[in-house]
């Protein structure tokens, strides 16, 4: 009897401890992917100028991430007055880098704290490159979505997604090529972005239900002089525009896709996630089916990969090689499974949705060529 009892127990308590460490998995999943949070990153690196067009970085502490620090490329940089600009790294040392660096709209001088920031430029369109736009509003199912609108001679519009927990801003690296080919641009917020309306949940599904915001928009600018449309998505915003292109009746009306670091497969971009963080293997399928039955994930629906004999519109995928958020080799399945209308660029060295950053002239001369092509 004791012993049945014992095995009872320790049955139970394998058990109760089975079921703690799969919502834990669950909500690190959730909280990591699903969530949709507005509060800007930490000040994680300590910046100090003399004035000489250059700048020095550290980072704030030994935990902070600081991940674009040793990077070269050009990022933005941010403090407590103003943002400015750095550029390729000068000089490495101990835990520090040197970089080139230009003040826009604030100088840094001895030792503020600040960030790396990957959309390279401040504000919006005019501010960052004396671009003029206009704000204006999309209808979509939930309501009104503020978008920035950037006029151009052609009939062509470009619509703009950005990627999760991202915002418009994302869009002005690119902006300026956009321009210079006379392609009107709508850079769209979405459900669930500061400013636009929430979903019930107000959760981000990675393009299941935020592609209907991205059709809205795409309609809207049919409706304001668009003949066709060129989708343009970086990271979940990639995911958007396969499932308009697999669900909308507007599909016909698109010309080509950009895809910058885009999120393809939700469950490869777990797997790929959890492996180089040094999870087990064994985990992580628990953990995949613990998350599915708590939150109502379709794995299967959320590979967007699975469909692309559908695929009619041409594609040029932008991928970082080094991207630990999602795994480019979905990007490379994606060329692999439909040659005929998909151009890859991988970018070596490049970290999730920095492609531009580290090579900013091989970066616009892709899109260019891609545009010239598409665009009549």
């Amino acid at each position: 009897m004791e012993i049945a009892v014992g095995v009872l127990v320790g049955v139970t308590l394998l058990l109760a401890a089975a079921i703690a460490y799969g919502v834990h998995l669950s909500n690190l999943i959730r909280d990591s992917s699903l969530l949709s949070r507005h509060t800007p990153p930490p000040f994680d690196l300590i910046a100090s100028s003399d004035g000489d067009e250059r700048i020095t970085l550290r980072a704030a502490s030994d935990a902070a991430g600081a991940m674009d620090l040793r990077h070269d490329g050009v990022f933005g940089i941010i403090t407590a007055d103003g943002y400015g600009q750095v550029g390729d790294i000068l000089e490495r040392g101990d835990g520090y880098t040197v970089r080139e660096y230009t003040p826009l709209t604030a100088r840094i001088r001895a030792a503020e704290p600040a960030r790396l920031d990957i959309y390279a430029y401040p504000d919006n369109p005019q501010t960052a490159h004396g671009i003029a736009y206009d704000e204006v509003r999309y209808q979509s199912e939930l309501g009104e979505c503020p978008a920035w609108f950037i006029p151009g001679k052609g009939s062509t519009w470009v619509v703009f997604a950005h990627g999760r927990g991202a915002h418009p801003d994302e869009a002005l690296r690119i902006i300026p090529a956009l321009a210079e080919a006379g392609l009107p641009t709508l850079a769209i917020t979405y459900r669930n972005d500061e400013g636009a309306p929430r979903s019930h949940d107000r959760w981000h599904w990675l393009g299941m239900t935020e592609w209907r915001d991205m059709e809205a928009a795409a309609q809207y600018a049919l409706n304001n002089g668009a003949e066709r449309i060129v989708l343009y998505g970086y990271s979940m915003g990639g995911g958007m525009c396969l499932k308009m292109l697999y669900e909308s009746e507007l599909a016909g009306k698109v010309r080509g896709v950009v895809m910058d670091s885009p999120l393809l497969d939700f469950r490869a971009t777990l797997e790929y996630g959890a492996r180089i963080r040094g999870y087990p293997s064994f985990i992580i399928p628990y953990a995949r089916a613990f998350a599915g039955l708590r939150f109502g994930i379709d794995w299967e629906r959320m590979n967007y990969l699975r469909r692309a004999a559908e695929l009619q519109a041409p594609i040029l995928l932008l991928h970082g090689e080094a991207d630990s958020l999602v795994p480019p080799h979905t990007s490379r399945a994606l060329m692999r499974a439909r040659p005929d209308i998909v151009r890859y660029v991988g970018f070596e060295g490049v970290e999730h949705a920095r492609s531009w950053n580290g090579d900013r002239r091989r970066y616009e001369a892709a899109v260019r060529a891609f545009l010239q092509d598409v665009v009549p």
